[in-house]
């Protein structure tokens, strides 16, 4: 029986892996449509905190606040990462209809 290296990595991979890498892929599709929104003046951002902010800056604060946020919590409870994988899909999900609707 012969198992290539990709499928022996996607069969080790745990669900808390394959939520955080979900949540990341996500948070990187938030901070796009958002750059993209912003360059067509489509849109703006909706966080107070980050609406000052250069897009370059925008960008890595949003990244760098979605890798401290799976670090911090990727290892305890599955249902938080479910529950910020859902909140951060319909922020992409309202993002790409802002953007494409």
């Amino acid at each position: 029986m012969r198992v290539t290296l990709l499928s022996g990595l996607i069969q080790r991979t745990t669900t808390r892996t394959r939520l955080a890498v979900g949540f990341l892929a996500l948070n990187a599709a938030d901070a796009a449509l958002t750059v993209y929104a912003l360059q067509k003046n489509l849109g703006y951002e909706g966080n107070p905190l980050l609406s000052g902010l250069s897009l370059g800056q925008l960008v890595g604060v949003k990244l760098l606040l979605g890798i401290l946020i799976v670090s911090m919590l990727s290892r305890r409870r599955e249902v938080m990462m479910v529950a910020l994988c859902i909140g951060i899909g319909l922020v992409v999900a309202w993002n790409a209809w802002v953007v494409f609707v």
